[in-house]
């Protein structure tokens, strides 16, 4: 006869916690700060893996809807000497 086991309980979720982004250091980390009491806020660094985002796209323009814009100027552009 096979034996049915019983269904695993999953871990209790950790409480919600709530803070303030003081900075962003990159991509994938941020420091965040908490409520002052008494003194300066705690702080506490968090590094962010294993997060997709989609890709950062800009809408054609209604006049020309096949032109590609660039979405960040890479310096001040030089003029075409002729």
């Amino acid at each position: 006869m096979a034996s049915v086991s019983a269904p695993t309980q999953a871990a209790p979720a950790a409480p919600l916690q709530r803070g303030i982004v003081k900075m962003v250091l990159s991509g994938c980390a941020i420091i965040v700060r908490g409520q002052p009491r008494g003194g300066p806020p705690p702080e506490r660094q968090i590094n962010l893996s294993n997060i997709r985002a989609g890709a950062l796209a800009r809408r054609a323009a209604q006049a020309n809807p096949t032109s590609r814009t660039p979405l960040m100027s890479h310096g001040p552009s030089k003029p075409e000497s002729s």
